[in-house]
């Protein structure tokens, strides 16, 4: 089902405050990792009842995307990683390593010749897709190595390949922290969106741009469709008209479109004399705004003071674009009745890449991962390669027992993001 009006008004945005407790909090408390005091020794000395000539070792990769999100945690300090190396149950030796080359490497020396040797490896200022403790044992050999597994959080929320996830919010008060499902992103690549009572809020920050209901007030309710970031500016798009609110975000001033004038742009034509109809989705690519008129079939891109259009046949509601430039649109109607993912090249549809099932939901987007496809649907989120289908996340794992998530995600820089526009929550993937 295509995106629904949202009516503007202050007493639905009352009315959601009582409702929910005072709305999201989207201070970035959940999502900062703690930094810890480093040991003051690199190793102790080894347990002399447990010495021989054996060798024992263990690595650990750190991926460089998961090593370095400083924009979504407390980062500094140098990282690096303790481990304990236990032998018959026994404490033989602890060392801490940094990180080198995105890898920890730990090697023991002079542990006894024969028994069980196990390893437990605590990972600070860094974690491997929100992971920070692995462990593993194997027999002790002369030269025994060890390839650690990891130990999830408890009751961490994960999907199918392993990687946490870390809602984002205060951590007394998680979930109800969007409205709507769309988020996109500064340049420090924060999420930023749209809180419960519509202020326009960094997810991480807690910083409130402008309340959108307060700022944009026309003769009659404006209806709110969609939001993009660019340059420092805002993009609000409400139908047949998209308002632009310049940094400062005190004024804002008409885009492109005229309330109550609908019509469609036409290819050259200068921003101000083009007229659009239903404005619904908003993106940035390689810095450059992009606007899909649902209605009349259309890509609109500014170009200077004029625009460049592209048609395209079917229609589609959904639009994303990936960090490989894909520009794929969701809920495109390939064939009549039946909703797909297609992807778009020079703004023309190039093949699809995922066709509606019946049984999970309408795709509501789509972004390229791990040389496939993640596919956001009403009740979990595909992943899809070469033509096969997984499960890569499902409604259970998140917690949700009443209604259909709905998932929409989000990539900027390699980073993923969840929205659930029904549990008003974001989860960062790690």
């Amino acid at each position: 089902m295509k995106k629904y009006f949202k009516i503007l008004s202050v007493i639905f945005a009352l009315t959601l405050l009582i409702g929910c407790g005072g709305g999201g909090g989207g201070g970035g408390g959940g999502s900062v990792v703690t930094n810890p005091t480093a040991p003051t020794t690199t190793e102790t000395p080894a347990n002399p009842v447990l010495l021989g000539n054996s060798t024992v070792t263990a690595s650990l990769a750190i991926p460089a995307d998961s090593a370095s999100i400083a924009n979504l945690r407390a980062a500094a300090a140098q990282a690096y990683g303790v481990a304990k190396l236990f032998v018959d149950g026994e404490l033989f030796q602890t060392k801490t390593v940094n990180v080198s080359n995105n890898a920890l490497t730990f090697t023991f020396t002079g542990v006894k010749d024969a028994g069980t040797a196990k390893i437990e490896i605590e990972l600070f200022n860094c974690h491997v897709y929100g992971v920070t403790k692995f462990e593993k044992s194997g027999n002790i050999s002369a030269s025994l190595t060890l390839t650690p597994d990891k130990i999830f959080p408890v009751n961490a929320k994960k999907t199918a390949d392993g990687r946490v996830l870390k809602e984002l919010g205060t951590p007394n008060n998680l979930g109800w922290v969007i409205d709507l499902d769309k988020l996109c992103f500064n340049e420090a690549g924060q999420p930023i969106g749209l809180d419960m009572t519509w202020n326009v809020k960094n997810f991480v920050t807690g910083q409130v741009y402008f309340n959108i209901s307060s700022l944009i007030t026309t003769p009659e309710n404006v209806a709110f469709w969609d939001i993009e970031y660019l340059n420092g500016d805002f993009y609000v798009a409400c139908g047949e008209i998209v308002y632009k609110v310049p940094a400062g975000y005190t004024t804002y001033e008409s885009f492109i479109g005229v309330k109550k004038s609908l019509g469609r742009a036409v290819d050259g034509q200068s921003i101000t004399a083009a007229r659009v109809s239903i404005i619904d989705d908003l993106q940035v690519r390689d810095g450059q705004l992009i606007m899909m008129d649902t209605q009349q079939r259309q890509f609109i891109i500014p170009n200077g003071s004029n625009i460049t259009v592209k048609s395209f046949e079917k229609r589609g509601y959904y639009m994303n674009v990936g960090n490989n430039g894909d520009l794929l649109i969701s809920h495109y109607m390939h064939v009549e009745g039946t909703s797909h993912v297609a992807r778009f090249i020079n703004y023309a549809p190039a093949d699809i890449i995922y066709t509606q099932n019946g049984v999970d939901g309408i795709p509501t987007s789509a972004l390229p991962y791990n040389d496939g496809y993640l596919i956001g649907l009403e009740k979990k989120i595909a992943f899809v390669q070469n033509g096969q289908e997984t499960v890569w996340l499902t409604d259970v794992e998140i917690g949700n027992t009443e209604h259909q998530p709905r998932f929409r995600l989000w990539q900027n820089n390699n980073k993923l993001f969840i929205v659930s526009e029904t549990m008003n929550k974001i989860w960062f993937v790690q």
